[in-house]
């Protein structure tokens, strides 16, 4: 197989992969280690190695798995989680390969409307990690119940709520033209 060095790992890297992962997965080092040392990037997967995860900060939690703060390539990302462990053999085939296509298409869209998809990382045994843009403000609904929550001085103007509708129809509009 691959050594660390081989997929451009430092043992250093390979390291510091262990222990964020350890947190997240809940893997031990010597499976995410030998993971690493034996896989080879594949288009638009991300190697673990190249990815901090902030355990401490959860963004949601859904059946879908967990969504933590993190930063890739210098930039602050959300970062799902989804856990593999306790599924069939085949059930997790058919989601690793339902899950490859979709980041596949994701990495592909590109719009100022539209959330970006970096990539995934899919090398850690029963976790995929799925890596995108970090919107500050958080999402839609969180958005509208904090606005809600302050009352009058919380709500939108009639030009913001304008905004918003368009950006959101620009943000459709762009997705259904790249189905």
């Amino acid at each position: 197989g691959l050594g660390a060095e081989a997929v451009g790992l430092s043992a250093v890297a390979v390291h510091q992969n262990a222990e964020i992962l350890k947190k997240v997965g809940k893997l031990n080092a010597r499976d995410i280690a030998a993971a690493t040392k034996r896989h080879v990037l594949k288009q638009n997967e991300i190697a673990p190695s190249d990815l901090e995860i902030d355990q401490s900060d959860v963004l949601g939690r859904g059946a879908g798995g967990t969504v933590y703060r993190g930063v890739y390539d210098g930039n602050a990302v959300a970062v799902k989680s989804v856990q593999l462990d306790g599924l069939a053999r085949e059930e997790t085939k058919k989601l690793n390969a339902a899950f490859d296509r979709e980041v596949a298409i994701a990495c592909q869209l590109s719009h100022p409307r539209v959330i970006q998809v970096y990539g995934a990382v899919v090398s850690l045994p029963g976790l995929l990690l799925l890596v995108m843009e970090f919107g500050d403000g958080g999402d839609l609904r969180s958005a509208l119940d904090r606005a809600r929550a302050q009352g009058a001085r919380g709500q939108l103007t009639v030009a913001g709520r304008k905004q918003l509708v368009q950006d959101i129809a620009l943000g459709m509009k762009y997705l259904y033209q790249h189905d």
